[in-house]
């Protein structure tokens, strides 16, 4: 919107100016020629061939007299101390040459008379007057306003353009097209605006992408505890021994509980889409956090390797959803490793955090799937979890302005995760 403002302030200063300039120019041309017309030369001429006469005659005032009376070109004789000339003229005015007046309603062509040392002065027909006038004035304000508006109208042609594209755009998005964009330009006098509806369209499109796959996902995840319930139900009613009661009880218990670990996580996601959701971002010791939930979880049968390049190494985040994060990625390294789990904290601008495990890993095509919500690789699918935890901690990251990277571990084969973080400056 700022290139949009300026570029209007702009060309308003720029058409008004050039077409203001262009008008003076234009009324200067008509002027100056106005006075070396066909009437006015003529007129001129007379004027000077009647001072002529004059001057040679005895007895002025009466040739004056007998003139107005039977004609429309109105003389009169002044002194000429009357007439105050410019310096830069009263040489050519006391050789012959006409002083021309000019007021609102009246022209006059005056002449000097040599033999009697005053002035006569010719009053124009009004025919030759303010007409004229009238009709350049109406003409040129005419061409002020007409050439604003076309200064104004090819500036405005391709913001009219960005505009139709964008409506264009936004028809065939309330349709149902979710990948229709709108081509961005720099250049664009909207571009803020094209880029925050892209922005927009992208945000739309990726929750009813979750919201699907979060509906197929929960579907499918509620089906098999609610088929083991409906059976454990059944079983209990056609069994009367004691036993075999108690273990199905156990069995729907545990059903029970799979449901309602469940819907914990879908409600935990569902939290963390909210945009209302408060983030305190404060420096925060990402060492000591990974140091604590490593106590939390450590097994005489796992191996823990921890690199770090500092002892205590800050980082931009809100501790409590940095904690989450962590322990969903390293809980997640610990249950599919077969004995060993790295952890290594290097700082290069930003800070990198990467977990690794000796399990099997990822897949090349799994990599980009594997933060999708509920979405579990083939080799894990019996074992416990939802497959939510890389997709809730890469949500997490991209609160923290960071970012979460899946790949293979170089160093012991199984999946590496890696989560950038802002650094404190120290």
């Amino acid at each position: 919107m700022r290139l949009f403002l300026a570029s209007l302030i702009l060309i308003v200063i720029f058409s008004v100016s050039a077409v203001g300039w262009g008008v003076t120019q234009l009324y200067l041309a008509v002027d100056m020629s106005g006075d070396e017309s066909s009437e006015l030369v003529g007129f001129e001429i007379l004027g000077r061939n009647i001072a002529n006469t004059i001057d040679a005659l005895s007895n002025s005032n009466q040739f004056v007299e007998v003139w107005n009376q039977h004609s429309d070109i109105m003389l009169e004789v002044h002194s000429r101390s009357e007439y105050q000339v410019p310096d830069d003229i009263v040489s050519p005015f006391l050789n012959g040459d006409p002083l021309i007046l000019e007021t609102v309603d009246s022209l006059s062509f005056n002449f000097y008379l040599e033999s009697s040392g005053e002035v006569l002065s010719i009053l124009a027909p009004s025919n030759l007057q303010p007409q004229l006038q009238d009709v350049q004035s109406l003409l040129l304000t005419i061409a002020f306003y007409v050439g604003v508006i076309l200064i104004v109208a090819i500036w405005m042609y391709p913001l009219v353009l960005r505009l139709m594209k964008l409506r264009e755009t936004t028809t065939q998005f309330g349709d149902g097209e979710l990948t229709a964009r709108v081509s961005t330009s720099r250049i664009s006098y909207i571009a803020e605006i094209e880029h925050e509806f892209n922005r927009m369209a992208d945000r739309i499109n990726a929750l009813i992408e979750d919201n699907k796959l979060l509906s197929r996902a929960v579907s499918h995840n509620l089906k098999t505890p609610l088929s083991r319930l409906r059976f454990g139900i059944d079983a209990l009613e056609e069994s009367e021994i004691g036993d075999y009661r108690k273990e199905q009880f156990s069995r729907l218990n545990n059903d029970l509980s799979e449901m309602e670990s469940l819907i914990d996580t879908l409600l935990e996601y569902a939290k963390l889409e909210e945009s209302g959701l408060a983030i305190d971002l404060e420096p925060v010791d990402l060492s000591m956090i990974i140091s604590e939930i490593l106590n939390l979880n450590s097994q005489d049968s796992l191996s823990v390797c921890v690199e770090t390049t500092d002892e205590k190494v800050m980082v931009w985040a809100d501790r409590n959803f940095v904690s989450m994060q962590l322990t969903n990625v390293i809980d997640n390294a610990i249950t599919h490793s077969d004995s060993k789990i790295k952890v290594s904290v290097t700082e290069n601008q930003n800070v990198f955090c990467t977990i690794e495990d000796d399990g099997s890993g990822f897949i090349d095509q799994d990599i980009e799937l594997a933060a999708l919500p509920f979405w579990r690789a083939d080799s894990v699918k019996k074992s416990n979890g939802h497959g939510m935890g890389l997709a809730i901690s890469k949500k997490i990251s991209e609160w923290f302005g960071g970012e979460m990277r899946i790949s293979r571990s170089k160093s012991l084969g199984g999946a590496s995760v890696t989560l950038i973080y802002r650094t404190v400056t120290k």
